[in-house]
Parts: structure tokens; sequence; C-alpha cells
């Protein structure tokens, strides 16, 4: 029986994702907090920035 084997270029994207990353690393609970701040912030000002 044959065996069926994916593109040989699979191997190159696993690589590119296992790459050791450079740059700023958050917290994922604190950017929740910061997102729903900033989305409460906007609703506020939207309320009292209303044009009727």
């Amino acid at each position: 029986m044959a065996t069926i084997q994916g593109p040989r270029s699979q191997a190159g994207i696993i690589s590119f994702y296992d790459a050791p990353e450079k740059g700023h690393l958050f917290n994922p609970k604190t950017l929740l907090i910061a997102i729903f701040a900033f989305s409460v912030a906007i609703i506020i000002l939207d309320h009292f920035i209303a044009i009727s």
C-alpha cells in the first residue's frame, strides 16, 4: 500500500512558527483589562459627546 504524504514545505511552516519571537510580551489578563477599560471609556465619551 502507498502512504499519503503531505507537502514537503509543511516542515518549513512548522519551524517558522516555532522560532523564538523578540518583542513585548503582555500578560493576557492585563491586555483584556486594558481593552475593557478602553471600550468603557469610548462608550462613556460617546454618551457625553453624542450629537443630537
